[in-house]
């Protein structure tokens, strides 16, 4: 393992308040929504956000990215799982209850021993990467980790809870993506519903014109469109109506198709999702018929624990 020391924090600096998509966040080509490997994507009979998951799917090609989970040890070292429990071969492990170094000796059904934070990016390296932190007990030596390293830009942090984001990216800064808690995709979700928020054509006819030699140039009618949309976008966000997050970093929003039996990936959350520059992420997808439906909606990519069915899906 490398040194885990603490470093100094990058510096946040904020963005526009008119956010564009960042580059760092897989987008659909030709309307179809990019594959994101759901803990890894496992087949049958091999453990999820496992080595040989991970090392599978990429093998494959058929992904765009990797999913996974953080739960933390009892000594606070990030581990890659989705569940409070590590399901070894000889019985479940709580996984806050043990040391790094206790859990170590544990194996996995396949023989693997667990694996941490530092090794998952180590391993994959120039993969874009979803990383969820399921607790708090898990943020600060994932944070020293973090900010030790040069490659955030390929990766997107996440977290049911808001203010979890909020402070990681505080900490980090505008180099990773991030992906908002549940309180600010409710938020978001109502001033979409409510019509605060529009989507629409992503292009007017007024803003490009022909000039005398056929080429484009900007109109005066589109800057004064783009300084009124800032001014609208962020007396929405200084009224608490957007979440501040969206207006300092690269955000994407990843959300259930429904909660509770309530829709929430709807095509007006998408185009209003799209009209402030945040793709739009869907989990978990494991029907082809739902993965076209959210494709003809506009959806970016989909989180999947069957990639390679979806990908030749997605070509018929």
């Amino acid at each position: 393992m490398k040194d885990n020391g603490s470093v100094p924090s990058h510096p946040v600096s904020s963005r526009s308040v008119y956010p564009r998509p960042a580059q760092l966040f897989p987008l659909g080509v030709a309307g179809k929504p990019a594959l994101l490997a759901h803990r890894g994507a496992p087949r049958q009979g091999v453990p999820e956000n496992s080595r040989e998951a991970f090392d599978e799917c990429l093998a494959g090609g058929e992904a765009a990215g990797l999913e996974t989970d953080l739960q933390a040890t009892r000594d606070g070292y990030p581990v890659i799982s989705h569940d409070p429990f590590w399901h070894g071969a000889k019985g479940d492990v709580e996984i806050a209850a043990v040391t790094w170094k206790e859990l170590s000796r544990h194996r996995l059904l396949n023989g693997e021993v667990p694996l941490g934070l530092e090794e998952f990016l180590d391993r994959y390296p120039g993969i874009y990467v979803n990383i969820d932190f399921k607790v708090s007990a898990v943020v600060p030596q994932a944070l020293k980790i973090l900010e030790g390293r040069g490659d955030l830009g390929r990766m997107a942090l996440a977290s049911f809870s808001a203010p979890r984001v909020w402070k990681i990216a505080r900490r980090l800064g505008p180099q990773p993506g991030y992906l908002p808690g549940g309180l600010d995709v409710a938020r978001f979700l109502l001033a979409c519903e409510s019509g605060v928020i529009f989507g629409g054509k992503s292009r007017r006819e007024w803003e490009t014109n022909e000039d005398s030699l056929g080429g484009k140039r900007e109109s005066w009618q589109k800057i004064l469109w783009e300084l009124r949309e800032k001014q609208r976008l962020g007396r929405l966000r200084d009224f608490g109506i957007l979440p501040r997050l969206l207006f300092d970093y690269h955000c994407a929003f990843a959300v259930p198709e429904t909660f509770r039996g309530w829709p929430l990936v709807t095509r007006r959350f998408v185009a209003g999702a799209h009209a402030v520059g945040c793709p739009v992420y869907v989990w978990t997808v494991n029907d082809a018929n739902q993965y076209r439906r959210l494709a003809a909606w506009g959806v970016d990519a989909v989180y999947s624990d069957i990639v390679h069915t979806l990908r030749h899906a997605s070509t018929k």
